[in-house]
């Protein structure tokens, strides 16, 4: 028989990998197939008939660096809780910028017309019909498989103005002549042959997701041939991206063609991470 309180302790000194407090409870709770929020208020507890392989199983592929959402099944994104596998990239806390930046430009009560374009797991379009309920929200991505999963998010998370389109990038949006307020989307942005990336993110998250062409540029530029096909020229629309850390300058190199407004903003960490573009004055 092992207390609660032991087998945190357990974890935190036989894991090799950076496990957050809250990580933990997330790990015992699904060890133990309990609920998160009880998992500190129980701590004293003591756990009986406790499934040592399973556990021993479990932390070998955490070791071995499997992100800890991917075993689990599921993780969190601006306070929801959202299925994930290796079929979609993991949600970000920095890619929650992106959706707060959208809340606060404009009103909760607007009917807007939202794309989030290679939308993974559905994490971004999903959280803006929750904050957007009388919008209408389309994501779209080019891996069925991906899809799949959004759409189980979007049951999951008991939202009913959300739509999936299948379809490479933009060209959902161009072939049913969609024209968008809001473009929002995280786009693989990572250069092919780039040696930098994590371990852990090269070996089990999905590759079409990460990284594109042209030195992870390719899909800025797509962006900006589109503009005048997919926005709403009628309203003052937005498109905000993410990108990576180092990519500010040529990213702005891009845009700086266009006569559109562009801003750029840092994540949590000071890094350049994304930008918005707006129609001009």
């Amino acid at each position: 028989m092992i207390k609660k309180s032991d087998l945190f302790k357990e974890i935190k000194q036989r894991v090799n990998i950076r496990l957050s407090q809250s990580d933990i409870y997330q790990f015992m709770a699904f060890l133990l197939n309990d609920k998160y929020d009880q998992i500190p208020i129980t701590l004293n507890d003591e756990i009986f008939n406790f499934d040592y392989n399973k556990f021993e199983k479990y932390l070998t592929l955490l070791n071995e660096k499997m992100p800890l959402a991917y075993l689990i099944g599921k993780t969190y994104f601006c306070g929801n809780e959202f299925i994930v596998n290796s079929d979609v990239l993991i949600p970000r806390n920095d890619t929650e910028l992106l959706i707060d930046e959208i809340k606060s430009s404009y009103d909760s009560n607007e009917s807007l017309i939202i794309g989030d374009i290679c939308t993974g797991s559905g994490a971004i379009g999903i959280s803006l019909a929750k904050i957007f309920p009388k919008s209408k929200i389309y994501i779209s991505d080019i891996s069925e498989p991906a899809l799949k999963v959004a759409e189980k998010n979007i049951n999951h998370n008991y939202v009913e103005n959300v739509e999936i389109k299948l379809g490479d990038f933009v060209e959902p949006f161009i072939k049913e002549k969609i024209k968008l307020d809001v473009l929002v989307s995280n786009p693989p942005y990572i250069q092919i042959n780039d040696c930098d990336v994590d371990e852990s993110v090269y070996k089990y998250e999905p590759h079409l997701a990460l990284f594109a062409e042209d030195g992870g540029l390719e899909f800025y530029k797509r962006i900006l041939n589109s503009i005048d096909t997919i926005m709403n020229f009628e309203k003052d629309w937005m498109i905000i991206l993410e990108y990576g850390w180092k990519q500010k300058e040529e990213i702005e190199s891009i845009f700086s063609k266009s006569n559109y407004l562009q801003e750029h903003k840092k994540d949590h960490f000071g890094n350049w991470r994304y930008v918005i573009l707006k129609k001009e004055k």
